[in-house]
This record gives C-alpha cells, structure tokens and sequence, in this order.
C-alpha cells in the first residue's frame, strides 16, 4: 500500500484541486441553461442541467474546502503561524479586495440589466449600488459573488489559526494529532466525523441568517468543519491508510445515500425545514458527501500521487481559474443567450470562450508578471526564475 505521508509533496491533493475546481467551472457554466436562478439565463430550461446542478454541489465546495484544510496542514508544516497568515493575507485578500473594487459591481449591473431590474447606464448604477446587500434586497455584493470562497477561506484562517499552529508547532498538538489519527483509523470510525454535519444539516434553518445555503449549497458551519477535517485527515498515516482501505465502502456507501435522497426528493408533499422528510433528505446528503470525499480521498491517494509538468502548471492556475471564471461566464452569457443560435452552441461557446480566455490571460500574462501575480493569488516569481511548485492553497 502506498504511503502518501512518505512523500515530500502529496501530489494526489494537487490532482483533487485541480478536479475540484474543474467541477466547479462546469457547475457555473451550466447554471444559465438549468431552472434555479442564476446571473444570467436561457430563456428554456433543461432537467438534465437541473439535475446535474444538484448532484455537484453536494461534493463540490465540500471539496474545495476538504483540499484547504489539508494544504494548510501542509503549509504549517514549513512556516510560522504568522508568516501563514501574511500569505493569506497576499493569496485571498488582495484578490478578494481587486474583485470588490473592479469587476464585481459590473457582473451586478449585467445580472440587473440581463433580468429587467435595470435599464440605465452602469454610471447611473453605481450611483445606488451601495443603498442594499445583494441577495437581501440590494445590489452591493459584499460577499464577493463567487469570490466567497476567498473571504470565508481568510475567516476560517483566522477562526483556526491558534489551533491548528498549536497542532503543528507543539509537543502536545502532535500526540493529539497522533491519536486522532489513530482513533479514526479504526474500521468504521471514519465515518461518525460526519455527525457534526449531520446536526447542522438538520438542525439549522436554511430560511434563517444562520442556516442560510446560498453558498455552494451548504452552510459556513459545516464549511468550516470541513476545512478542518481536510487538514486532520492528512495529519497522520493511520488515518490515511484506513481511508484507502474503506475506499470501496465509502464509494458504496455515497451511492446507495445518493439513491435514498433522489428518491426522497421526488416524494410528493411538503418536505420543508422541520418535518421528517426534510431530516431524512438532508441526512443522505450528509452521508453522500462525506462518504464521496472519502473514496476520492482514498482512490486518489493510490491513483493521483504522481507529478509531471501538466499537474504543475495547472495547479499553479487553479486559484486564477476560479478567480476569472465567473466573471467570463458572465460576460460571455450576457450577450451570447441572446443569440438565435442552437442552445448547445450556446453553450459550447459561453464555456469553451471562457476557458479560452483564462488560458491565454493566465499563461500570456497572469503568470509571467509579478504585478498580476499578486492580483490573482500567486506568490512573486523570484527574481532569479526558478521552478518552483505552487503553494498549497
């Protein structure tokens, strides 16, 4: 059995980054063609994108958040708890602040004028963007649209710094790690790490502050656990090993709770907060998710723990990927939806221009200039060039 924990650098979290954010682009790029609202829409929509559109979200953001606990763990490892904090600062806020500063009040306007809510110029918008909150009757966007994930990344830092630089730095931080690690490895156990979600999930009310999921489908609490279960999970090999070894249960396990909520979503009835539908549903999707991040965890640790140069430059575009791509699907769908073209055309050109534009901006560009490097979340090249491996986001 392989030993990811051996390793110098645990490529197979490369490969899951990589992954993660590649299924959050695809969820973005569909949404103008599904259902639910979204910034900009077709005017048909499809129930193979609706349904698509709710099996994601399920692991997605989870996953993203699993990765960055587990390359926090990994970064303490190499530096103190403050100069930690310094490259967040760096890596999430100067690109959140650009955001909130530039293009963020223009997809506003677009979404506004797109659906009717507005008909003047972007100027004129500006002049009341600030009156309200965005999703709370207003326009001002003061979680970022999707450049969320950047800000409640930073809070969850420092939320967890004390401990986690207690965990790596101490005598005493590393036995208890050691006996998490040892705990959770036994057959099973892994799974009751999931009992916090559970009651969250169950507990919160998805129509208060509080319980709120517009946020990738889930709430900042369980966010919040699951940056934390990312970086116990690789704090120890016992643990690891046992993931690889119930990775197969874990797979099973994800489908036949995937099977149950389907079915108990397509039940007739009321099934909103508070009655036993709604618990039973909301448990599957607990025990999907987190029975999915541990077989990926687990295939990808004895499949995906390998390097070449395609991994390196894609892991090092992952943050301006997820930074640019919301932006262009945006853009691109404001004015392509309108087109009396093929819907799938449609489509092909709103997700393929997209990409497009972020390969050619990130490696024409981003990535060649320091300037635009700090702007999207990368580290400064050195003044002599070196090759050096992304940083662990």
């Amino acid at each position: 059995m392989n030993s990811p924990v051996a390793r110098s650098r645990q490529y197979y979290i490369d490969w899951l980054r990589v992954i993660a954010i590649g299924l959050v682009f695809v969820y973005h790029s569909i949404r103008p063609f599904g259902s639910e609202y979204f910034h900009v829409m077709n005017d048909r929509a499809y129930a193979g994108v609706d349904a698509v559109a709710t099996i994601l979200p399920i692991f997605g953001m989870p996953l993203v958040f699993l990765i960055s606990g587990a390359g926090a763990y990994y970064a303490l490892g190499k530096r103190s708890g403050g100069r930690y904090l310094w490259d967040r600062v760096l890596r999430l806020l100067v690109p959140f602040a650009v955001g909130m500063v530039t293009y963020i009040p223009l997809l506003v306007y677009l979404e506004r004028v797109h659906h009717g809510d507005f008909t003047g110029s972007f100027p004129a918008f500006m002049g009341h963007y600030f009156d309200g909150l965005y999703a709370f009757g207003g326009d001002f966007a003061w979680m970022g649209l999707h450049l969320w994930y950047l800000a409640l990344l930073f809070l969850f830092t420092l939320l967890m710094l004390p401990l986690m630089a207690w965990l790596r730095h101490s005598a005493a931080g590393a036995r208890a790690l050691a006996w998490h690690s040892r705990l959770f490895a036994r057959p099973g156990l892994i799974y009751l790490m999931a009992l916090p979600l559970l009651a969250l999930a169950v507990l919160l009310d998805p129509g208060t502050p509080w319980g709120v999921r517009q946020l990738g489908g889930w709430t900042i609490w369980e966010y919040l656990f699951l940056f934390l279960y990312g970086f116990l999970l690789v704090a120890g090999e016992s643990i690891q090993a046992s993931i690889q070894r119930q990775r197969w249960v874990s797979l099973l396990l994800g489908l036949a709770a995937l099977a149950v909520g389907v079915y108990l979503r397509l039940l007739p009835g009321e099934g909103g907060f508070g009655t036993t539908i709604y618990a039973l549903y909301m448990g599957m999707v607990v025990v999907c998710a987190w029975s999915f991040l541990l077989a990926v965890w687990g295939f990808s640790m004895i499949h995906l723990n390998f390097g070449n140069r395609t991994l390196w430059l894609a892991n090092e575009a992952v943050l301006p990927f997820y930074i640019m791509h919301q932006t262009f699907i945006i853009l691109l769908g404001y004015f392509v939806l309108d087109w009396a073209i093929p819907d799938l055309l449609q489509y092909l050109l709103i997700a393929g221009g997209t990409f497009l534009l972020m390969a050619v901006l990130h490696f024409g560009l981003i990535r060649r200039y320091n300037v635009l490097r700090v702007l999207f979340g990368l580290t400064p090249r050195p003044a002599k060039e070196k090759q050096l491996e992304p940083a662990h986001v």
